[in-house]
């Protein structure tokens, strides 16, 4: 068993020194023949320790499962099964959201990310169920920006959309509707244009992921209305 030598010897010349100890020399010829020995004991007592915090670890843990196409209770019950936006409209009334008719509406949200934003036709429905089962009536799709450009990033930066994942997104977006789930699309959340995507010679100099700039920047502007009207 391999043991830091070195660290003892460290010890024993300090504490040499301070003492100055004839008897230390002794101590430390016995020390390094008993240190592997010790060195080896607490290795074997720090392992068991960390299995016993393991094995108490995971006997807390108790299994989820989510069985069949919705639960049996949620936690917003759905008020009614029209779609999403059936009452027109949804705007801001002071601090509240309200539909067309006035009446209020509440949401409860969650965030969908990257690749989740577009999932395959087969399993769009699937999911915007569940969505809806767990109470969810608003679905943020973050990162769309950074993924939807698929096979043409590479070559042509980011303006022209794959038109595969767009399909894929769109169709989602139906079932989320569908499910009486709205939805939030940001314009600008990781997308980083470059001299590929127009006339930005010094994008490296942009803020990380050029958070901001899409607000005064007129190229930056341009390509956000340009992504808008092609989604």
């Amino acid at each position: 068993m391999p043991y830091p030598k070195s660290l003892c010897n460290s010890c024993i010349r300090f504490f040499s020194r301070v003492f100055s100890f004839p008897f230390l020399s002794v101590f430390s010829t016995v020390l390094h023949s008993v240190f592997p020995t010790v060195f080896l004991v607490f290795l074997v007592f720090q392992g068991f320790g960390n299995s016993i915090s393991i094995a108490l670890a995971e006997s807390s843990l108790f299994p989820f499962m989510v069985e069949g196409a919705s639960l049996p209770r949620v936690w917003m019950p759905p008020k009614g099964n029209e779609p999403a936006g059936a009452n027109g409209q949804v705007r801001a009334a002071g601090d509240i959201f309200v539909d067309a008719s006035g009446e209020r509406l509440r949401f409860w949200g969650t965030n969908l990310s990257f690749k989740s934003n577009f999932p395959d036709k087969k399993d769009a429905a699937a999911l915007a169920k569940r969505l809806r089962a767990f109470g969810f009536n608003v679905v943020r799709l973050h990162f769309v920006d950074t993924e939807i450009w698929g096979k043409y990033r590479s070559e042509l930066g980011c303006r022209k959309m794959d038109e595969e994942e767009r399909d894929r997104l769109d169709w989602f977006i139906f079932q989320l509707k569908e499910c009486g789930i709205y939805v939030n699309i940001n314009l600008h959340v990781g997308r980083v244009l470059d001299e590929r995507d127009g006339n930005f010679p010094e994008a490296k100099r942009l803020p990380n992921m050029q958070k901001g700039v899409g607000s005064f920047l007129p190229e930056m502007l341009e390509r956000e209305k340009e992504y808008a009207r092609d989604l």
